[in-house]
């Protein structure tokens, strides 16, 4: 159990208002567009653009000067899997997530080594993420993936074309809040890596809905945990988070904890984090309906739990395996 401290750093509600009011008219334009998607195609355009070789010589001019000892783990891919740097961790997403900075794009291709091997370790971060491959024998993750498939899955992409990740907790299930963060964070990977390689979040961006449990309490809040995750999806992976939407029961303990979450944000998605009070009862689906669909999430695109009629599959993780096993063939 862990112990959700008063004291944790924070953002504060006056914090928050001064990052929106120092925010120039243009750059409160721009969060705008992310949170509704006006400006997805606009972006598909940018981001479908043929890359030069200029640019991905200063890419490449830019990872080499980067400290040795802050790209160890590129040099030992580059060594054990050369294959991998380009299948899964093209460093052209990296540019594509960076806005074409070389210098920002090789940091965070460094940082993605670097935390792939702290996650996985030096035996299995150089093996390809997926499950016949560095999870083949994880266990732990394969069997969270079973019991609890929607800690993190897809709903439809959403009206503008933007991928969709989808995160639900059972804080009310024991055997949930036992398992470790270790294993919750290769789970959030391996969701994450499964991403970036999708289509509409190359072009588009990815758009975060969250939704807490009723039952969420204090003492259930890792604050480790809660910046790992938040760090794999915006400092990590060659994602663009656009938007992130955090649905959660009304009389929660939500607003305790909301300021601790946003404070391992950057200001960008704190800008761009939406909160909605949801009930969790099938009375409520209209209201809940009418409040997620001025973002772009259509009835047909929500699961139920949210005012939706999208049946989550409680078998995606063996369809994947599946799917794993005939690539490997």
């Amino acid at each position: 159990m862990f112990s959700f401290s008063h004291t944790a750093p924070r953002i504060t509600q006056e914090q928050e208002e001064k990052e929106y009011a120092d925010l120039r008219p243009e750059e409160r334009d721009k969060i705008l567009d992310d949170v509704y998607g006006r400006n997805a195609e606009e972006i598909a355009e940018i981001n479908t653009r043929e890359i030069s070789s200029q640019e991905l010589d200063a890419f490449h001019e830019a990872l080499g000067q980067i400290p040795l000892n802050d790209k160890m783990d590129v040099v030992s891919a580059t060594i054990r899997c050369p294959e991998l740097l380009y299948s899964e961790s093209d460093p052209v997403l990296f540019l594509r997530c960076e806005g074409y900075d070389p210098e920002r794009a090789a940091r965070r291709f460094a940082r993605y080594w670097a935390m792939r091997v702290e996650v996985f370790g030096t035996e299995k971060a150089f093996l390809p993420m997926t499950l016949t491959g560095a999870y083949a024998d994880d266990d732990e993750v394969l069997q969270m993936m079973k019991d609890f498939p929607f800690f993190r899955t897809f709903l439809p992409d959403d009206s503008s074309g933007r991928t969709v990740v989808f995160g639900q907790t059972s804080h009310d299930n024991d055997e949930y809040n036992n398992i470790s963060r270790d294993v919750k964070l290769r789970f959030v990977w391996y969701n994450a890596q499964m991403a970036s390689r999708f289509e509409s979040a190359i072009r588009k961006g990815v758009v975060c809905m969250l939704q807490q449990s009723r039952s969420f309490k204090l003492g259930l809040f890792d604050r480790i945990k809660q910046k790992k995750f938040t760090k794999v999806y915006l400092e990590i992976m060659p994602l663009t988070v656009r938007a992130v939407h955090y649905c959660y029961a009304p009389g929660s303990t939500q607003e305790i904890i909301l300021p601790a979450m946003k404070f391992f944000m950057n200001r960008e998605i704190r800008q761009r984090f939406i909160c909605h009070q949801i009930e969790h009862n099938p009375k409520s689906s209209h209201q809940n309906l009418s409040e997620l669909e001025p973002y772009g999430f259509a009835v047909e695109g929500l699961p139920p739990s949210l005012g939706g009629t999208f049946e989550l599959n409680h078998y995606w993780a063996e369809e994947q395996l599946i799917h794993e096993e005939q690539n490997d063939e």
